[in-house]
């Protein structure tokens, strides 16, 4: 919750699931107001959509003293997982092991 009373959500939206390889994920923040609506002030009607690598999740928000939002995301590359492949073992189109990893982002208050 920012210092205004606001809430701050973070996660993904799954956007693609027609191809062979693994869904498109798109990290997303939203931000609510006191009665649970979108506030329209932040992003885009409420929200921020975050693309890194195509696979992209926010796994933990962070709010500093000067109102700036820090996100830890999840990202990695669309990827499809062989069925004799250990579990975590995936992909590319190229049949190259997907990029996995980690990315900070950080964001104005607004």
């Amino acid at each position: 919750m920012q210092a205004d009373g606001k809430l701050l959500v973070a996660g993904h939206r799954v956007l693609d699931l027609s191809n062979d390889l693994s869904p498109k994920w798109q990290a997303v923040i939203w931000r609510l107001l006191d009665n649970g609506q979108p506030d329209p002030a932040f992003g885009q009607g409420g929200e921020v959509a975050i693309a890194v690598r195509g696979i992209d999740a926010v796994e933990d928000l962070l709010l500093q003293p000067d109102g700036k939002i820090v996100a830890a995301l999840r990202v990695g590359e669309p990827c499809q997982a062989p069925g004799t492949a250990p579990i975590g073992l995936c992909f590319n189109q190229a049949g190259q092991a997907a990029f996995r990893g980690t990315s900070l982002l950080r964001l104005n208050a607004d």
